[in-house]
């Protein structure tokens, strides 16, 4: 009964360790939240007109044409998941990397 007693003291020591913390970092999260919206405006602004055919990871669902998948695609840059399409976008022109010439979106 002792040992059941030391356990739930420990544990209500950390609940209320993350009760005290969680407005910090719901402030960090936020803060987390609109540095990656602004990144997604402006990528969308820099390179929605690239093309996303015959790329090896920028396709339909990881680009920035609208602003879903630039947000999304910025957050798996984050994480560490998408570590190529940094280099599929920082290539010099050529025939398979090139903008499209006329605004469709």
């Amino acid at each position: 009964m002792i040992k059941i007693a030391k356990v739930i003291k420990k544990i209500n020591v950390i609940f209320h360790t993350l009760t005290e913390a969680a407005p910090s970092i719901a402030s960090l999260g936020s803060l987390l939240l609109l540095t990656v919206f602004m990144y997604a405006i402006i990528g969308m602004r820099l390179f929605a007109f690239a093309n996303v055919s015959n790329q090896p990871t920028i396709n339909y669902f990881s680009n920035f044409q609208d602003f879903f998948n630039s947000f999304f695609l910025l957050l798996r840059a984050a994480t560490g998941e998408a570590n190529l399409i940094m280099y599929d976008f920082a290539r010099g022109k050529s025939i398979l990397f090139q903008c499209d010439d006329h605004d469709t979106y």
